[in-house]
């Protein structure tokens, strides 16, 4: 089976879970990914109905995560209970924008942890190598040994810098674009209301 035949099976796939699943796209090409709260209660138990349970998140992010593709934008829409009070719903509304607002200041503070800390690691590497060298030339099994650490350093500063800050970058521009995907539902439905 060749590399073809499984990019044409993997898109195949990924186009009958479309399918069967209430996202679809629109005529922009926006992807819609449809959020029903009419079903379920969607409160975490014992926050007076101020915290949404995490099911509904990790739905969005699910969503996103299969559907996420370099052309496309997402759109949010949300099916309410019919007897659901206006005040709740912008409640709703406002808790998604602020849940995915602090997941974005969480990863930057991360990826400028995982920053300071891997240069911290690679000052340590470099501050054990210099003298490493040094000794070398007159006790060479300490100075190898010296280097073997400050190369344990430097390399556990660069997967740091390359690998974790990659990786949070990437979660970054993700909870980016769900937070102004949850901003903009809320200001559409603002106008709306407005209307």
């Amino acid at each position: 089976m060749g590399k073809r035949n499984i990019n044409q099976m993997i898109e195949t796939d990924i186009e009958r879970y479309k399918k069967h699943t209430d996202i679809y796209e629109n005529k922009k090409k926006v992807q819609i990914i449809y959020l029903d709260l009419t079903t379920d209660d969607f409160y975490k138990e014992y926050s007076t109905e101020s915290l949404l349970k995490n099911e509904v998140y990790e739905f969005i992010e699910d969503t996103y995560d299969v559907f996420v593709t370099n052309e496309k934008k997402f759109k949010l829409v949300i099916e309410y209970p019919t007897d659901m009070e206006e005040a709740e719903r912008r409640k709703i509304e406002y808790l998604l924008s602020v849940h995915y607002a602090v997941k974005l200041d969480e990863i930057k503070k991360d990826i400028r942890h995982e920053i300071a800390v891997g240069t911290i690691l690679f000052i340590i590497g470099l501050l054990i190598l210099i003298p490493a060298i040094i000794i070398s030339r007159k006790l060479e099994i300490l100075g190898r040994v010296m280097e073997i650490i400050s190369w344990a350093f430097i390399w556990e500063a660069a997967l740091r810098f390359f690998l974790e800050t990659t990786a949070n970058y990437r979660e970054r521009i993700k909870y980016k674009e769900l937070y102004m995907m949850a901003h903009d539902y809320h200001d559409e439905q603002k106008r709306i209301r407005k209307n």
